[in-house]
C-alpha cells in the first residue's frame, strides 16, 4: 500500500534549500553590492561543484532503484521485448 506523502515536508525542505538561499542573495545584491561581487565567483563554483554532486548520487540511486524493480535499463520506460 503507498503511503500518503508528507506534503508540507516536501514545501517546508524546499523553501529551505530553495527560497532561502534566493532571498537572501537577493538582499546581499541589494543592501551590499560590493560584497555581492566578491563573493559572486566563489559561491558559483560552490554551486556548480555541488550540483555535478547532486546529478551523479542521484544517478546512482536510480540505478540501484532500476536493478531493485527489476528494470534492465537506466531508465523506467524501458519496455520489455516480446
Amino acid at each position: 500500500m503507498l503511503k500518503e506523502l508528507p506534503y508540507l515536508q516536501i514545501l517546508g525542505l524546499m523553501g529551505l534549500f530553495l527560497l532561502l538561499p534566493l532571498l537572501v542573495g537577493f538582499a546581499i545584491h541589494n543592501t551590499l553590492p560590493v560584497i555581492a561581487e566578491k563573493i559572486s565567483i566563489p559561491l558559483n563554483l560552490i554551486s556548480t561543484i555541488s550540483f555535478t554532486i547532486s546529478v551523479i548520487i542521484s544517478m546512482s540511486v536510480k540505478e540501484e532503484v532500476s536493478r531493485a524493480i527489476g528494470l534492465s535499463g537506466s531508465s523506467i520506460f524501458d519496455v520489455p521485448h516480446c
